[in-house]
């Protein structure tokens, strides 16, 4: 007979419905809760199970356009956030992204592009997790850049500052709520590259910037 009183969680992949996997008590499957009537089994009373701790994640579509820079006319204002990424898989149909960005990291799941939408599914990982992935089943190399963000038009653009065999490039994207959402565009914006799939951050792996002949 289980010892429902004394019954504890010690594992965070117990399938039982209340399992928190941090030693913390659960209703146990044999426990009764007893009325007028008498003695009813009480699982159906039971609450949705969920983990304590667990991650944030985003699910849904991305719109975004691409811009490039013009380096006359902007500056950073301030450090920005070093971002180190990674692929464990890099096919437009289906890519698969691992993100250290500052003192957090995410694992990201794209579809493929459809003009400038796509599905995106998004999730908080724990960062040294995202380092054993980044440098030992990650595609080499990976991509480093610091981004920077800045309000114009009370719009959030993010503007991303590459480093090593992508040195020189600069792009800035826009999050869009819609494909015809109207923006104001920064002075320092140029050319949109937003279908251009060389600006892919997936395509840079394999395809780096110093690499594309002049112009």
């Amino acid at each position: 007979m289980v010892d429902c009183d004394n019954l504890v969680v010690a594992e965070a992949d117990k399938r039982t419905p209340g399992a928190t996997g941090n030693g913390e008590r659960y209703r146990c499957p044999g426990a009764l809760s007893t009325g007028e009537s008498g003695a009813t089994p009480a699982a159906a009373a039971w609450p949705e199970p969920r983990l304590q701790g667990q991650p944030e994640r985003r699910m849904g579509k991305e719109i975004e356009r691409k811009y490039l820079v013009d380096l006359a006319s902007w500056k950073p204002q301030g450090g920005g956030v070093h971002y180190k990424q990674g692929y464990l898989n890099s096919q437009k149909e289906r890519v698969v992204r691992v993100r250290i960005e500052g003192d957090r990291a995410k694992l990201t799941i794209k579809g493929p592009s459809q003009g400038v939408t796509r599905s995106e599914f998004e999730y908080a990982i724990p960062v040294a997790d995202a380092a054993l992935l980044l440098d030992n089943l990650c595609e080499q190399p990976l991509i480093d850049k610091h981004r920077h963000k800045e309000i114009h038009g009370g719009k959030t653009w993010e503007i991303d500052v590459f480093h090593g065999d992508n040195e020189g490039l600069v792009v800035a994207e826009i999050e869009l709520s819609a494909e015809d959402e109207a923006f104001a565009l920064p002075a320092w914006a140029g050319r949109e590259v937003s279908s251009d799939p060389r600006y892919f951050n997936s395509n840079l792996l394999r395809n780096p910037f110093k690499s594309w002949p002049p112009g």
